[in-house]
């Protein structure tokens, strides 16, 4: 039971590494295409989108409304580029770090902090990669960085307050568990007749 346990465990946590590579490299090329052919490709979904809305009687301008933008192709693509890809990002990357982690306190923060450190990491390389030094017409923006972070970490602390709050009871029920077993085989011995203790 305990060994097929730990075997499923040590798959799922190469499939989850390997589809956090497999986005990140994605994340990667998509920084680096052309600005003609990443704007063209992102003004093609932000009008799939927009058809979308229009047929459920929705208007862009009243989903862009307090979000301060006035460009509907600038705001799908902050929201899906940007915010939405390291979204998904942050949570397959965190189940990753979890699967890595060991079972003990020190090892589950280790994997919450390098998941964060990796998380701010992986979306200022995605912004260096826009520079002219690696594509062209394009532009590296903090703001940039800023909302992939902010995608990243929705998704980020959500798993791991989770996580945390599932291991914290998990080990409360089991003190609490141990604690009734101990107390019952207290009991147990307490009534014992004396003839039964010395047979013993």
């Amino acid at each position: 039971m305990k060994r097929d346990k730990e075997k499923s465990r040590k798959i799922a946590k190469y499939i989850f590494l390997a589809a956090t590579v497999v986005i990140c490299v994605g994340l990667c090329v998509g920084a680096l295409l052309p600005g003609e052919t990443s704007a063209a490709t992102s003004d093609n979904f932000g009008e799939k989108v927009e058809g979308i809305l229009d047929d459920i009687g929705v208007s862009t301008g009243v989903v862009m409304d307090g979000t301060g933008f006035t460009n509907w192709q600038l705001f799908v693509r902050k929201l899906f580029g940007h915010f939405g890809a390291f979204m998904f990002l942050g949570a397959v990357a965190s189940v990753t770090f979890m699967l890595f982690s060991k079972d003990n306190i020190r090892s589950r923060l280790a994997a919450f902090g390098m998941a964060a450190v990796f998380g701010f990491a992986f979306a200022c390389l995605t912004e260096l990669l826009q520079t002219d030094l690696f594509t062209t017409g394009r532009g590296a923006s903090f703001d940039d960085v800023i909302t992939d972070c902010r995608g990243y970490f929705v998704t980020c602390l959500a798993f791991f307050a989770v996580w945390f709050a599932a291991q914290a009871i998990h080990r409360i029920s089991r003190k609490r568990r141990y604690g009734d077993l101990l107390s019952s085989a207290a009991a147990d011995e307490y009534e014992r007749t004396p003839s039964d203790q010395d047979k013993n």
